[in-house]
């Protein structure tokens, strides 16, 4: 699925992307033939938290954060109404606009991320 890939973004050990409902209908796909990448971009080098939200169907957004290692993303999904294990969690909502969520995401994730960082001495 190449528009996962080309709205794929990594920052430190940070990766990720995002797909709306209209990438979805485009493509001919459901979310169905999304369910693995997020565990494909946490499996890229030196990223510790890979996410992916999705927009499918209309209106409904859905959150998956994964980590590798140390990060708990469990800590952020619940933060965001959600929840999940360390290395594996996420959210959802409902009658929102993707960028709106995307954005309180990633806001969200590298709060916590480098707040983490420094009390654990993981600096990338």
């Amino acid at each position: 699925f190449c528009v996962m890939v080309d709205h794929m973004i990594v920052e430190n050990s940070l990766a990720y992307s995002w797909l709306s409902y209209e990438d979805y209908i485009e493509n001919n796909c459901t979310d169905d033939d999304s369910t693995g990448f997020v565990g494909e971009m946490r499996s890229l080098r030196d990223v510790e938290v890979a996410i992916l939200v999705t927009e499918y169907p209309k209106g409904e957004v859905h959150v998956s954060l994964r980590s590798k290692n140390w990060f708990d993303v469990s800590k952020v999904a619940t933060v965001l109404g959600g929840g999940g294990h360390a290395r594996a969690a996420g959210c959802s909502f409902k009658n929102t606009r993707l960028d709106k969520v995307l954005t309180e995401v990633i806001d969200t994730v590298k709060d916590h991320f480098w707040g983490e960082q420094s009390e654990t001495g993981k600096i990338s």
